[in-house]
């Protein structure tokens, strides 16, 4: 029972979810379309509170975040529940209430993915209405089209190999961009001095052959303007301690964290430790040492993105195995 109670509060997934009849409208969830919301009550609340019929977890989520209200003719409307809230229908954010059909899209605060059915309007609509897509990479894409600003440029004569390269990025970025909010979310509540935000970077690291665009979560230190750049695999694993960390502050204060942290000698998710920084490129001939002769030059160096950053000046030379320097002989 302690396992159910703890599902309900943090993921909204509840024991009387479960038993939605589906013959009546209810709302799937997308993200396991085995649970099912019962929207039976006349208005139905969203969000975090214990209170709402809909209980729903994350730090981007309101007590009081969506209504669903259902009126005497059986047609229902979604509405944000404060002007702080964000929801979405069909990937457009709501600023007003809004007529549900069957089959929309609702997307409560960030994570949260549901659509909505009817199965009495369906069954009277006239003409037939689509099939219902249970689609959750759909949704968030189609949310994403609408909010993220910075797009991938697709080019009209992109080939085979382009496309599918530009449409991993964009799904990667869609199913990023979220997290990315969230973790933003909990590092302030947390009171961590930490910006985190997408970025597209050109990488050359394995040769100019096997260049590719490659996407990674910088991160800003907002207290001092430095920054570094994350692996997205090192930002989802980070988000998940993180997740961690933000519920035992929420639920037993900022010293249980600490102590928590101490006693399972768990590093902190949000740490940033010093680490080399990648400023850019530079490019080296080298052939002369085919005839052992040294190099000394200065040499400019650019940045993924074509951007001159500065020069390096660079002394090569044939040495022994002691490290000594090679006299040249022509």
């Amino acid at each position: 029972q302690s396992t159910w109670a703890g599902l309900r509060e943090l993921h909204g997934i509840d024991l009387k979810a479960l038993n939605a009849n589906p013959t009546e409208p209810h709302l799937i969830n997308l993200s396991n379309t085995s649970l099912t919301y019962p929207l039976s009550a006349q208005s139905t609340v969203l969000g975090r509170a214990k209170t709402c019929g809909i209980i729903l977890g994350g730090v981007l989520m309101l007590p009081q975040h969506a209504t669903v209200t259902r009126d005497d003719t059986g047609e229902f409307t979604l509405a944000p529940a404060s002007p702080d809230a964000t929801v979405h229908r069909n990937g457009i954010k709501l600023v007003a209430p809004v007529v549900l059909e069957p089959g929309d899209r609702v997307v409560v605060g960030s994570n949260h993915y549901f659509v909505f059915e009817h199965p009495q309007r369906r069954a009277a609509a006239a003409p037939p209405l689509a099939p219902l897509l249970l689609d959750y990479h759909a949704a968030v894409a189609e949310v994403q089209a609408n909010t993220v600003t910075g797009k991938i440029e697709a080019a009209a004569a992109e080939t085979d190999a382009d496309q599918m390269q530009r449409l991993q990025l964009e799904r990667g970025l869609t199913e990023i961009a979220p997290m990315v909010e969230e973790a933003n979310a909990i590092a302030a509540k947390l009171g961590k001095e930490l910006q985190f935000e997408t970025r597209f970077e050109y990488d050359i690291s394995r040769g100019l052959s096997n260049a590719a665009t490659v996407l990674r979560v910088r991160v800003v230190h907002t207290d001092n303007g430095t920054e570094s750049t994350w692996s997205v695999e090192r930002f989802t694993e980070s988000l998940e301690a993180m997740r961690d960390a933000y519920h035992t502050f929420t639920e037993f204060g900022a010293e249980a964290l600490a102590k928590q942290q101490q006693t399972e000698n768990a590093a902190d998710p949000f740490a940033d430790p010093p680490q080399d920084t990648l400023l850019g490129y530079a490019h080296l001939l080298l052939f002369s040492f085919a005839e052992g002769v040294p190099l000394q030059l200065s040499t400019p160096i650019f940045t993924t993105d074509g951007g001159y950053v500065g020069t390096v000046d660079v002394f090569l030379a044939p040495a022994d195995a002691a490290g000594k320097p090679l006299a040249y002989s022509a």
